[in-house]
């Protein structure tokens, strides 16, 4: 086992940093509307042991949260994925000489392993247990899109530049739009958050806003009921 990587793992501590705003959005390439009928919302690993690793993330979780109520009111899948912890450590395969034993760490217990009770899924949520960074990887994800008719998500949570990057260019790669929620993504610093909104932008997606993703969604039942 790689001890450094452990080491990396277990005493990280993030600085609160400012979350990017409307600004951001000028990187954008295309112009893909969040519409409730099309799009689901992907939490991704929003779970007690990553989110320890900030001094404060309650802005975080708040942006998220605010999505999620809109998009349960609106009747739109929301799809949580997981970190998982592995049956035996040999399935961590590189991971395990890139960030030690992870999940699987003895000190870990099922509540750091959890999602965190500010999000914590309803019965008619998903949840996929993922092995790796993307939350298509060995998961049900692309399977749930397409059963509840999808073919764009709202992606959130963290963190950037590992899962939700990944995850955000697995879906391009799979023809499912993505919409990537600037404040309601977290990083290890805002220089790797900055990272991984010009990678989507340029590459893989779009970039919307808590507030703007809340005005689209709103606009677009209410198309659907004069229609």
């Amino acid at each position: 086992m790689n001890m450094n990587a452990e080491d990396r793992l277990t005493k990280r501590r993030i600085a609160r940093y400012a979350l990017p705003d409307a600004s951001a959005l000028a990187r954008n390439k295309v112009n893909w509307p969040v519409r409730a009928q099309d799009c689901a919302l992907v939490i991704h690993d929003m779970q007690n042991f990553w989110l320890g690793f900030y001094e404060d993330c309650s802005i975080l979780l708040a942006n998220v949260a605010r999505l999620r109520a809109l998009c349960k009111q609106y009747g739109m899948p929301v799809v949580y994925t997981q970190a998982e912890k592995p049956k035996a450590l040999a399935e961590r395969a590189l991971g395990l000489e890139m960030w030690g034993p992870g999940m699987a760490a003895g000190h870990l217990s099922d509540d750091d392993r959890a999602i965190c009770s500010a999000l914590a899924p309803a019965e008619d949520d998903y949840v996929v247990r993922k092995p790796r960074y993307s939350g298509f990887f060995k998961t049900d994800l692309d399977d749930i899109l397409q059963r509840t008719n999808r073919k764009h998500i709202l992606l959130t949570g963290v963190f950037g530049h590992h899962g939700v990057l990944l995850t955000a260019a697995d879906a391009y790669m799979r023809n499912i739009k993505v919409s990537l929620v600037v404040d309601a993504v977290a990083d290890y610093s805002l220089r790797d958050h900055e990272i991984t909104l010009d990678y989507v932008a340029e590459v893989c997606g779009a970039l919307t806003t808590t507030a703007l993703a809340e005005q689209e969604l709103i606009a677009s039942e209410q198309d659907e009921r004069r229609a």
